[in-house]
């Protein structure tokens, strides 16, 4: 049984849920931006510069979705792995 009066280890560091959660904050943020600027470009006639906004826009708000994503997977291992390691530890 676990002794209550031991000392529990501390818990692992959310840094990289505040990394995926800035990168998904930074994902929305260059979509609106992008959108706007796209939006403009079209507004003053220039088709071309629109289309290049809006794509390139989107292809990164793609992408920083995408490694937040990534970013969760990898903190949701390593917290299995410290559990599992925990466990380990504790049998004899």
């Amino acid at each position: 049984m676990d002794d209550p009066a031991a000392p529990r280890p501390a818990a692992p560091p959310r840094q990289l849920d505040v990394a995926a959660r800035a990168a998904t904050i930074l994902a929305y943020a260059v979509a609106v931006v992008g959108t706007g600027g796209g939006t403009l470009s079209l507004r003053s006639g220039d088709l071309a510069t629109a289309l290049i906004v809006w794509t390139t826009s989107l292809a990164v708000a793609a992408t920083l979705v995408g490694m937040a994503t990534l970013l969760r997977a990898v903190e949701h291992l390593s917290q299995r792995m410290a559990t599992l390691e925990r466990s380990l530890r504790r049998e004899p």
